[in-house]
């Protein structure tokens, strides 16, 4: 009887252990998210001219920021726009040349930017997307806070790709320190 019962414990022992190891027959399913960040568009970027797909975002085909360029005052590119997005702690800005095209979007304005067909283009020492109109521009809000950080002149020019297209404020940095 002892003999009996201990075949039958290890049965169902094995049982037990072979079921546990079955494998996971529904993984866990679900979408890429379709907006990538600035600082993710901007990496694509790798000394020519990149046509933006969904496939080169791993499914991404949209953006979006704080439009910090201001029109109005006529001291800035016509059919140009800026915008900056902090996303997971980097802080990364986009020009975007629309062209001719009026720009109806003034600072404060948060934008989502279809990026299809778009193009990653360098002009001067500029990393410009191009290739895009107005109508691939949605507004989704106003007057949104834009941020701004500081920077000093050294590490400004030292490392200017980190802050290009951002909202910066200019702070002093004076080396050597003067006589006192």
């Amino acid at each position: 009887m002892k003999k009996i019962y201990s075949i039958l414990a290890a049965l169902v022992l094995c049982g037990i252990v072979f079921n546990a190891c079955k494998k996971d027959v529904n993984p866990s399913l679900g979408k890429d998210n379709p907006v990538a960040a600035i600082f993710v568009v901007k990496k694509l970027y790798k000394g020519t001219d990149v046509k933006i797909t969904s496939e080169a975002l791993t499914g991404a085909s949209k953006t979006g920021g704080i439009v910090i360029s201001n029109q109005s005052g006529k001291n800035f590119p016509q059919g140009t726009l800026i915008i900056q997005s902090l996303d997971r702690g980097q802080m990364a800005g986009l020009l975007v040349d629309l062209g001719a095209a009026e720009v109806p979007f003034v600072p404060g304005d948060s934008v989502v930017i279809d990026l299809e067909g778009g193009i990653l283009s360098k002009t001067g020492e500029s990393l410009q997307l191009k290739g895009l109109s107005a109508a691939n521009i949605q507004k989704i809000a106003s007057g949104k806070p834009m941020l701004a950080r500081s920077v000093s002149m050294g590490a400004l020019s030292k490392d200017f790709a980190l802050y290009e297209n951002t909202l910066i404020k200019i702070t002093a940095d004076t080396k050597p320190l003067p006589a006192a």
